[in-house]
């Protein structure tokens, strides 16, 4: 898979369940680097895929079992790809979902690709560096989730009356730092 900036995707590894990893080129193939761990929590697998007008998205998939466990992930999944889907598009802050639904015994979420990485794998590569994370970076990013959260926060119907969206699983891993553009919440 070749991005638009040049960076090439090649998979590795899928448990099938959810862990992927990839590895990765920022020149032209010369030389490769295997990428963090992707990883969805609980029955959530994480993929990458290109789509037929040329346009690269993630795919988040969950299979769909009749256990308690699995219906409270898929609902949640479900609502969480409606909100993207009605404001995602409208706030640069949230990934745009594409299309999302069930097929072959699972529930897909199509949505924007980031090239880049999750503030968690940020903050795990400098610790294992020994570095601490830049003050002026992390203010930034604060300010950006803020502006993303306040959004989402001071979303109205057509009446003015408040959707009451809260963020409940506001963590590093849900901050997406692209290597170009707005910093993104999932």
């Amino acid at each position: 898979l070749v991005l638009p900036s040049g960076r090439m995707l090649l998979p590795l590894y899928s448990d099938g369940f959810n862990v992927c990893l990839m590895a990765r080129s920022d020149d032209q193939g010369a030389t490769w680097q295997a990428s963090n761990a992707i990883v969805g929590l609980g029955p959530i697998q994480p993929t990458l895929a290109r789509r037929q007008d040329g346009r690269h998205v993630a795919l988040k998939l969950v299979e769909v079992r009749d256990d308690q466990e699995s219906r409270d992930i898929v609902a949640a999944e479900r609502l969480g790809a409606r909100l993207q889907q009605l404001f995602g598009g409208s706030d640069p802050h949230v990934p745009a979902v594409f299309a999302a639904g069930e097929s072959n015994g699972f529930f897909f979420i199509e949505m924007e690709y980031v090239d880049g990485a999750d503030l968690k794998a940020i903050i795990e590569t400098l610790r294992k560096r020994g570095q601490q994370f830049p003050l002026a970076a992390a203010v930034y990013i604060a300010t950006k989730i803020c502006e993303g959260l306040a959004y989402a926060h001071d979303l109205t119907d057509g009446r003015g009356n408040p959707f009451g969206i809260v963020h409940r699983d506001m963590s590093p891993p849900n901050v997406l730092i692209p290597r170009y553009g707005e910093i993104k919440i999932t």
